[in-house]
């Protein structure tokens, strides 16, 4: 039971990030992975080049991917600011 409740709060989560994704990049991305089309027939699909469904492709699931690990675009943004944070200060004491 519990294991099945992580299960949905991830598919919870995935189900969000997809919602946050734009229009275009979730069609090209719902397209190619889950309808399981080519990159080509996307494109033609779609009207937009090969490289563009790639690009949508790759950008949306490394969003899905952090928005799942992170729980909330909240805080994906606090630990990127964090992230950043950490790198302006370890310049300093090279």
């Amino acid at each position: 039971p519990l294991q099945a409740a992580h299960h949905r709060e991830r598919l919870g989560r995935l189900e969000q990030a997809m919602a946050e994704l734009p229009e275009r990049r979730r069609e090209a991305f719902v397209l190619h992975s889950i309808d399981g089309l080519t990159q080509t027939e996307v494109a033609q699909r779609m009207g937009i080049s090969r490289r563009m469904v790639h690009n949508h492709v790759t950008l949306a699931m490394a969003y899905c991917e952090l928005r799942v690990q992170y729980g909330s675009a909240e805080d994906m943004r606090l630990m990127q600011g964090l992230l950043a944070q950490a790198a302006t200060d370890g310049e300093g004491r090279e």
